[in-house]
């Protein structure tokens, strides 16, 4: 179970969110998920949810992550944002450079080679 308030807030409050921004009512998301309405009602209550299949159910129907489910955070963006900066100068860098992978067959206009490797 979430063990701080603050979370259990958050996660009532991003599943309300998630429902008023996709438009669907309980019922649509019980259906769509085969949660109990009773589960749903008291999560948006405030209840602690256990972190189960279920929260993994509504993450996957609403298309965000279960961290974002949970917490409201966004933590992917950030790697992505990186991702895409790294892309702009050919390369990718994994793992703090360990590996990396040439990508200038995918992006539009090939990149000049990198000789620093």
């Amino acid at each position: 179970m979430l063990s701080e308030t603050k979370s259990v807030d958050t996660f009532a409050k991003t599943l309300k969110k998630l429902m008023q921004a996709r438009g669907v009512s309980a019922a649509v998301v019980c259906s769509a998920t085969s949660i109990p309405k009773s589960s749903l009602s008291e999560w948006l209550a405030g209840r602690q949810p256990k972190l189960d299949e279920s929260i993994v159910k509504l993450a996957r129907f609403f298309g965000v992550s279960v961290e974002y489910l949970i917490t409201g955070l966004h933590p992917e963006e950030n790697i992505v944002r990186g991702l895409l900066e790294d892309l702009d100068e050919g390369f990718v860098s994994i793992h703090k450079g360990v590996y990396r992978i040439n990508v200038e067959k995918y992006t539009k206009s090939p990149k000049k080679e990198r000789s620093d490797e």
